[in-house]
């Protein structure tokens, strides 16, 4: 399983590569992404390359995280 983590806008991001298929006839990438402070809040992604999987995690994270809605409550 190949780990992918890095820090944008202050979050650190993790990236776990679940499983990575290239060939001819299918290209497939599942993924797991987290913010590695964070653990409960874990989403599955789906792309056909590792850059895709991981600038669509990046956005989701980032777009709909946990933490508005601790602050739109308060």
């Amino acid at each position: 399983m190949n780990k992918i983590q890095f820090v944008k806008d202050g979050y650190e991001i993790v990236v776990k590569i679940r499983r990575n298929i290239q060939s001819e006839k299918t290209k497939y990438v599942e993924a797991e992404a987290y913010y590695n402070d964070f653990d409960n809040y874990r989403i599955l992604v789906l792309g056909d390359t590792v850059e895709t999987v991981v600038e669509v995690a990046t956005y989701e994270l980032l777009t709909n995280h946990p933490f508005e809605k601790v602050i739109i409550d308060y």
